[in-house]
């Protein structure tokens, strides 16, 4: 985790002592401007157009969605103020339940979060929505359920 802006030392430091051959940062210019982009060798951008396109492209790009079969995600609101916090605590879920994280608003699901989910045919989505419903409505949940095999 480095700020925005900068490459943090520490960061820069363990990746000159690894050197990775491959270092991929999540996020567009918002999340890691282009000098920390420019600062890191043989980095390349995992991103969407905002925050749940980001979320969209880790869940295709790095884990490696199966094109048929049931498929896992966990859930968060990644639009409070305090999201990073739930999106904290369901990481450790997301890599034990081997489910990529998507991101919702408390009250809608962002376009790039309901194509990737939209199914069709028999159900074969699995969910983990990680808060309350102060956090999530019941109504994103329902949203999320009809997406599932309604998607046609």
């Amino acid at each position: 985790m480095t700020p925005s802006d900068s490459l943090h030392p520490d960061v820069d430091a363990w990746l000159r002592q690894k050197a990775p051959a491959e270092v991929v940062l999540l996020g567009g210019d918002a999340a890691l401007s282009s000098t920390v982009a420019s600062q890191v060798a043989n980095a390349r951008r995992v991103f969407g157009t905002e925050r749940a396109g980001t979320a969209a492209a880790i869940a295709t790009e790095l884990w490696g969605l199966p094109a048929e079969g049931v498929r896992r995600f966990v859930v968060v609101n990644g639009y409070r103020d305090d999201g990073w916090q739930f999106g904290l605590a369901a990481g450790g879920l997301s890599a034990d339940a081997r489910a990529p994280m998507l991101l919702v608003d408390q009250g809608q699901v962002p376009v790039a979060t309901a194509d990737l989910m939209r199914s069709c045919g028999e159900p074969m989505i699995d969910l983990l929505i990680v808060g309350s419903s102060s956090i999530i409505d019941t109504d994103v949940k329902q949203q999320l359920d009809d997406l599932d095999g309604g998607g046609c």
